[in-house]
């Protein structure tokens, strides 16, 4: 789509101030209804069934979850009750989701990717993939003639259940004819936080254009009533008292993407500063030091630092992500929005 959303924030009014039935809308709607106008255009123009998405439990995959039935009943309502049934798409199947879990899994997750499911009324299967990941892994360990283990092999590990993960829920789009949702975000494509040919894979990547701070936030003003294409759910009052976490480490070691990165408000204001902005370190930091000052220099360096080092290092990933929309300010599509050079000395 060739228009941006975000970046209107100044010009919509707060939602306090309008009247009942105004046409104003709040960002978090406009951001609603941009990305349903994207997804359907996407669907109608590819001449697909629907959208399959892996349903991890987490905000992404809940984000776009929500975002396709709001799209539905949008579509409904903008065009007639027929709308999907005149392109050949059964509504019953228009999402299907699949839940694919590991030892690494907590129940959980698993319980708010069941309940979400339940309430938007879609498709939902889980399936334990640790046997294929276990055979993938003793397979490698044939050849090396040793045992993997998680002190000296934590990310090959970590990765191999993202990308066992990929060819089950491409098999099962293809089956229905539809399209693969990408669930990422800005945040993570910024700091390469995916696992390429495993979460990264899919036909469109519809939060590509977004931080994850917005998107939290986002599921946070539905939970408070104020989206009129989008009711609160329960799992999504859930899913917001638990820490956003890849689930790919043994749950002894309490993964939480926090941890693994640096908390999102900071992440995405240092890449507004660095990639949209372009100022310098030093202004950054500076700028950083007004903005969280329960901050110390030294961690907010660090944190400078280690964006620096991770945003220079994954421009790969970038490359190969899936399609995204324009939704804010800025994007980071290299094919729609930002160039970056995918080597670089600047880490």
């Amino acid at each position: 789509m060739g228009f941006s959303v975000l970046d209107k924030r100044k010009e919509i009014e707060p939602r306090e101030k309008e009247k009942p039935h105004s046409l104003h809308l709040s960002v978090y709607e406009e951001f609603t209804k941009a990305v349903c106008l994207g997804l359907f255009d996407y669907l109608r123009k590819s001449k697909t069934k629907g959208f399959t998405l892996s349903l991890s439990g987490g905000a992404d995959s809940a984000t776009c979850a929500l975002l396709v039935s709001a799209m539905k009943e949008i579509a409904k309502t903008e065009n007639d009750d027929r709308i999907f049934s005149s392109l050949g798409i059964d509504e019953k199947n228009l999402l299907v989701t699949i839940y694919q879990k590991t030892e690494n899994n907590s129940s959980l997750t698993e319980e708010i990717a069941k309940a979400l499911a339940e309430e938007l009324h879609c498709p939902f299967y889980s399936i334990p993939i640790d046997r294929a990941v276990d055979t993938s892994v003793k397979l490698i360990e044939s050849v090396l003639g040793k045992t993997l283990n998680w002190k000296e092999h934590d990310l090959p590990l970590q990765n191999i259940q993202a990308r066992v993960r990929s060819p089950l829920v491409w098999l099962l789009a293809n089956i229905n004819g539809h399209l693969l949702l990408s669930t990422g975000n800005r945040s993570e494509a910024a700091v390469g936080y995916t696992t390429m040919d495993g979460d990264s894979s899919g036909s469109i990547a519809p939060l590509a254009g977004v931080s994850k701070e917005f998107l939290l936030d986002w599921l946070d003003d539905i939970q408070n009533d104020n989206n009129r294409f989008l009711t609160p759910k329960d799992s999504i009052r859930i899913l917001r008292s638990t820490k956003p976490t890849a689930e790919l480490k043994p749950l002894s070691e309490h993964q939480e993407d926090e941890k693994d990165l640096m908390p999102y408000p900071i992440l995405q204001s240092i890449e507004k500063k660095l990639v949209f902005l372009s100022l310098s370190d030093l202004d950054c930091l500076e700028s950083l030091k007004q903005e969280f000052p329960w901050e110390t220099t030294d961690s907010l360096l660090g944190y400078l630092k280690k964006f620096k080092k991770l945003f220079g290092i994954s421009q790969w990933k970038r490359e190969r992500l899936p399609p995204s929309f324009h939704l804010d300010e800025y994007g980071l599509d290299p094919k729609s929005s930002y160039r970056y050079p995918i080597l670089s000395n600047e880490t």
